[in-house]
């Protein structure tokens, strides 16, 4: 090999969300250092199946090199990596899943964690989830906060096709129980109604979640948005909403915060640790506080604070990390 160091590229063969782009984000970074192992079969073989039996054994052909994941997953048998978790939504709320995907989940990350040299994490809130469900050590979990992408904050932005209407508010997100949109979608309905504003939900199924079928319910879905679309979306929104009940970083936020938008988000603590002054807060299922809340929200001029997470970095980069352990 010419370097020293693999990422898991499985990754780059998935739908682009939050837990790829903060992959794609970092693989920049590590690309004068890392080769980038993918898989080149079709179909089942280039998921899970490749990950924990065909990737360990090339990494072992190689005279087994630091192998880096960047998306929550990386294969149980072998020992000389670093793995990304996300969050831990998993062991909080299975049912907000795909059964067989939380049942895998469920098994894949305790073993994971338990291998692994290092864990990363996006947030001090997952850093203490970490701790709890898979009953590591403080000293064996680092933070590295995502970051708003480049590309989003420099592509040319452009109506999406289909969008009816001109006032908006708008929400982001994959069809997932734990981003609340059904609960906006019922009671931001007067409060649009009477403003002559349309819901917007920016956002792409996935097998991984349970379905809902209430959650298009008031709304209008835009599906397989572009990053063009999605500016011109947090630039034209008068309120961008972000309701979720259980994040580990929320990128969407930070998305809309770095654009200028006006932010009305849930009072998790990730939101709070993350986003800090740059939002307006609601009381997460309290359909009169939030009413209250969007009411003032849409009433006020946008926030000029910087997210924490801007004005608090991460204490260590990837770069280093990968030093120590290389």
């Amino acid at each position: 090999m010419s370097k020293p160091i693999v990422i898991n590229g499985r990754f780059l063969t998935q739908r682009e969300t939050g837990v790829q782009r903060y992959g794609h984000l970092f693989l920049d970074e590590l690309s004068d250092m890392a080769e980038v192992f993918t898989p080149k079969q079709q179909g089942a073989l280039r998921g899970q199946l490749w990950e924990q039996h065909r990737l360990p054994r090339m990494l072992r052909q190689q005279n087994s090199p630091l192998l880096i994941n960047f998306c929550n997953t990386g294969p149980v048998s072998y020992h000389n990596q670093i793995v990304t978790i996300h969050d831990l939504a998993v062991f909080e709320n299975p049912i907000w899943f795909n059964t067989n995907f939380a049942r895998y989940y469920r098994w894949m990350l305790p073993k994971l964690a338990q291998v692994s040299h290092h864990i990363v994490t996006v947030s001090e809130f997952s850093k203490q989830e970490i701790m709890r469900h898979l009953d590591v050590d403080d000293q064996k979990v680092s933070v590295i906060h995502s970051a708003v992408s480049n590309k989003l904050l420099t592509v040319i932005p452009k109506r999406p096709e289909g969008l009816s209407g001109n006032r908006f508010c708008l929400m982001v997100g994959s069809h997932d129980p734990r981003k609340n949109f059904d609960f906006i979608a019922t009671h931001a309905r007067s409060i649009l109604i009477e403003r002559k504003m349309d819901l917007i939900i920016a956002g792409s199924k996935s097998a991984a979640f349970q379905k809902n079928p209430h959650m298009s319910r008031n709304a209008q879905w835009l599906q397989e948005i572009d990053d063009g679309s999605l500016r011109w979306l947090y630039e034209n929104a008068e309120l961008v909403i972000h309701p979720s009940l259980y994040e580990g970083f929320s990128l969407v936020p930070c998305e809309a915060s770095a654009l200028k938008a006006k932010l009305l988000i849930s009072d998790i603590p990730v939101h709070k640790e993350i986003i800090g002054d740059a939002a307006s807060y609601f009381s997460l299922m309290h359909p009169e506080d939030f009413k209250a809340q969007m009411t003032k929200a849409l009433d006020q001029n946008a926030p000029n604070q910087v997210p924490n997470y801007i004005s608090r970095p991460s204490t260590v980069s990837w770069k280093n990390l990968v030093q120590q352990f290389s």
